[in-house]
C-alpha cells in the first residue's frame, strides 16, 4: 500500500525504509542490497539512499514510498490518494512517473482518488462510486464521452445540462427544450414523450455571432454573463432564455477580445456531441 502521507519512518535512511519490507520477510542481506539498489534506480533516486526522509522534497518522499512498496514485487498495489499532499505541478510530474512505473513493472494498481482529472489521466479502467455503490465501470473515454447517468456526467468533467422532452426517437433523436428549441442528439435508447436531460461538454460548444446552417448543428440563443481566463483556456458563462447558465470553454487566442457582458450570441454544437440522459429516480419522485 502507498499511503497519502508517505508513512516513511523518520529515524531510518531512505535505504533502510525501502529495505524494511524485505527484512520483515527475512530476505538475505546481499539480496536486500541488490533489490533496494535496483528499485532506487527505477524511481530515479539512487543518490539519496543515505539521507533521512526529512531531507527530501515531497516528490522524493513519495517516490521512496513507492519504492518501498514495489521492492518485494507485490501482485497488486493499493494507492490511497498518494499525490494529494503535492502541489499541482509536482502532482502532474508524479502522475507521469507513476504511469511510467506501471508500464515498466506491469503490476495491477488500485488507485483511489477524488480528483476527476487524475482519475481520467491515470486510469486504464475507472470504477465510479456513488453513495457506496458502483455507478459505472469503463475506460476513461467511456466514462467521459458516454456517461450512463446524470451523476456520472456531472462528476467526471464539466457538463452543461438542459431539460427537455423527447419528440423524436429511433435513429434520429431530437429533444425539445423548455424554451422551444429542437435539439438533435446522438442516437440512444429512448422513447417519444419522455422527459430527459441532455448534456453537452463545454469544450464542444462554440459562440457564434449569427445563426449557422447545417443538418446536425444545434443552436440556442444566449446572453453573455462573464468571461474568465485560465491561461490556456477561456471559460465563458452565458444565460439561456429560461435563466439557466451554460458554460463554453475555448482555447485562448492572443488578440481576441472577449465579448462584453450583455452581448446576445448564438451557441452552436453538433448532434454527435449531445447526449440524452435519463432523469434520476429521485428527481422523478419529487
Amino acid at each position: 500500500m502507498v499511503f497519502q502521507n508517505y508513512a516513511l519512518m523518520p529515524h531510518m535512511t531512505v535505504f533502510e525504509n525501502v529495505a524494511f519490507p524485505l527484512r520483515v520477510r527475512k530476505v538475505k542481506e546481499a539480496e536486500i542490497k541488490r533489490r533496494v539498489t535496483e528499485v532506487l534506480e527505477l524511481v530515479r533516486l539512487p543518490e539519496v539512499a543515505a539521507r533521512k526522509p526529512a531531507e527530501l522534497s515531497g516528490g522524493q518522499q513519495q517516490r521512496v514510498a513507492i519504492a518501498r512498496c514495489i521492492v518485494y514485487s507485490p501482485s497488486i498495489i493499493l494507492m490511497d490518494e498518494p499525490l494529494g499532499a503535492l502541489d499541482k505541478k509536482l502532482r502532474e510530474e508524479m502522475q507521469i512517473e507513476l504511469k511510467r512505473l506501471h508500464d515498466k513493472l506491469n503490476i495491477t494498481a488500485l488507485y483511489v482518488t477524488h480528483d476527476q482529472e487524475e482519475a481520467l489521466t491515470m486510469s486504464d479502467r475507472i470504477v465510479l462510486l456513488n453513495g457506496g455503490k458502483i455507478e459505472q465501470i469503463g475506460t476513461p473515454n467511456e466514462l467521459y464521452f458516454d456517461p450512463c447517468s446524470l451523476f456520472a456526467a456531472q462528476f467526471l468533467g464539466d457538463s452543461n445540462i438542459i431539460d427537455g422532452t423527447v419528440d423524436s426517437a429511433g435513429k434520429a433523436v431530437s429533444v425539445t427544450t423548455g424554451t422551444g428549441e429542437r435539439i438533435l442528439c446522438r442516437t440512444c435508447d429512448t422513447e417519444k414523450g419522455k422527459a430527459v436531460k441532455i448534456m453537452v461538454r463545454p469544450e464542444n460548444v462554440s459562440i457564434q455571432s449569427g445563426e449557422q446552417s447545417g443538418e446536425n448543428v444545434n443552436q440556442m440563443p444566449a446572453q453573455m454573463l462573464d468571461t474568465i481566463s485560465f491561461g490556456g483556456v477561456i471559460k465563458s458563462y452565458l444565460k439561456l432564455a429560461d435563466g439557466n447558465t451554460i458554460v463554453v470553454q475555448e482555447l485562448t487566442k492572443a488578440g481576441r477580445p472577449p465579448k462584453p457582458p450583455g452581448s446576445d450570441v448564438i451557441l452552436a454544437w453538433s448532434a454527435q456531441d449531445t447526449m440524452v440522459l435519463p432523469i434520476p429516480k429521485e428527481t422523478n419522485a419529487s
